[in-house]
């Protein structure tokens, strides 16, 4: 177990106290999401819809507590992030844990992903398979099914069962995602990269919708669809973070408003702190909340 929980820290010689009290839980068949308009997404990118550069530098963070069981068949996949289009899964950024296959077979794999389908159908996809980083996530290192991530098994987390997930992107010929698992990152994996040596480019004005718990459009049907799980902190930035500010963001296992963390230069562009509250605290872009419930943090 990392860190102490709700307690307080330093960071740079100064105190900062941490401040949840509450995390959002959300189960199957829940809903909190966003509709995404020209000015969302300009506020993501920087820039308006026609430059379509939403996927190129980027950062997306957040704490997890696993409520899910791998074991279960029908909670082999745990949709945790999506940015993208409601009726297209190719046009998205999505973040998902497969537990197992649809044929039984072990995974205990976390993807991030970048699609498109306008104006071709390009893809960059990375994937990690926990077993394989166990000094990092702590979850064992075999490829069996009692090492997978979940409720029984959440490995290297705070005081109160969170981790801390980042995924960062840049932009340019061949970029791929980093992933950082509690401000480490996760090197390796396998990739499937297809750019043909060009930036990997979106028509923006596809990506109309940013959920948490739930992939709006997948092929995935049921409880498939959706994530059991409590989230804290999920924070956007428009530019890729440098793996020092993704250690400055992890606190030491301290969970801490972000803004609090970096120089004025490298602040989030949307923030939800989730603490009692589906309020977004820099625009106002709040959540529609239809199911998701507030649970109490340990003091």
């Amino acid at each position: 177990m990392l860190g102490l929980g709700l307690k307080s820290n330093t960071v740079g010689g100064d105190f900062v106290p941490e401040f949840p009290q509450q995390a959002l839980r959300h189960a199957p068949s829940d809903s909190v999401t966003l509709a995404m308009t020209e000015a969302i997404r300009t506020i993501i990118s920087g820039t308006d819809d026609s430059t379509d550069d939403l996927m190129s530098d980027i950062t997306v963070t957040f704490w997890v507590r696993p409520q899910w069981n791998g074991d279960t068949f029908s909670q082999r996949n745990q949709h945790l992030f999506y940015l993208g289009s409601n009726t297209d899964v190719h046009s998205s950024i999505r973040v998902y844990y497969e537990a197992q296959s649809s044929s039984n077979q072990n995974r205990n794999r976390i993807y991030v992903e970048a699609r498109t389908t306008a104006p071709s159908n390009k893809k960059d996809i990375n994937l990690y398979a926990l077993h394989n980083y166990n000094s990092i996530v702590g979850l064992g290192s075999d490829d069996v099914a009692a090492d997978r991530w979940d409720s029984g098994n959440a490995g290297n987390v705070n005081g109160n069962g969170f981790t801390h997930l980042a995924f960062t992107r840049g932009g340019g010929t061949g970029t791929q995602w980093k992933v950082y698992w509690n401000g480490q990152q996760l090197t390796g994996g396998s990739s499937e990269n297809f750019f043909d040596d060009l930036e990997l480019v979106q028509d923006d004005s596809q990506l109309d919708i940013l959920t948490i718990g739930q992939a709006p459009y997948s092929s995935d049907s049921g409880d498939l669809k959706y994530a059991s799980a409590d989230f804290s902190n999920l924070a956007i930035y428009n530019k890729e973070l440098t793996a020092s500010s993704i250690e400055a963001l992890y606190g030491n296992g301290y969970v801490h408003d972000y803004r609090q963390l970096l120089p004025a230069n490298t602040q989030p562009v949307l923030y939800w702190q989730l603490d009692g509250t589906v309020t977004e605290e820099i625009h106002g872009h709040n959540f529609t909340n239809s199911g998701g419930e507030f649970v109490t943090l340990n003091p």
